[in-house]
């Protein structure tokens, strides 16, 4: 029970509205995007291309957006040779 200050009666407790989970609102798409791509090209400039999931995303969302310019795809680094094994 709550007391009301004006008319100095008690009044019921408003529960249910305090037990309704709240969800918060869908992020915006274009921040999303801008933040995978940004993420994608920290990987990329961190690591270099190294063929991983990531850097074919990468890939895929330049030839996207720079195929207006006709840019040619970087190349991806080689995995290093392997060496034999001594006797």
């Amino acid at each position: 029970m709550n007391f009301n200050a004006e008319s100095g009666e008690t009044e019921p407790a408003r529960a249910a509205q305090t037990l309704v989970p709240r969800v918060p609102a869908p992020a915006d798409e274009n921040e999303v995007m801008f933040d995978q791509l940004e993420y994608l090209v920290e990987h990329v400039t961190g690591e270099g291309l190294c063929g991983c999931s990531d850097c074919r995303r990468y890939l895929r969302a330049r030839a996207v957006l720079l195929e207006i310019f006709e840019y040619p795809a970087p190349a991806v680094r080689k995995a290093a040779a392997t060496l034999p094994e001594a006797a």
